[in-house]
């Protein structure tokens, strides 16, 4: 199993609060995290108007 991305998940938590701060996104948003083999991270966001962003 490889290592945890955890540098990768900050990376994208940064990216989802300036989508927020923007107003790309609105707050409050259920997030869900897929990892990929090559240790790489795809977000998934899903807000309360049913706004998706990934």
């Amino acid at each position: 199993m490889p290592p945890f991305p955890e540098a990768e998940i900050e990376r994208i938590w940064h990216a989802w609060n300036r989508a927020i701060e923007v107003g790309l996104m609105e707050d409050g948003a259920e997030t869900k995290y897929h990892f990929t083999p090559d240790g790489k991270v795809l977000s998934v966001a899903v807000g309360r108007s049913g706004q998706i962003g990934a």
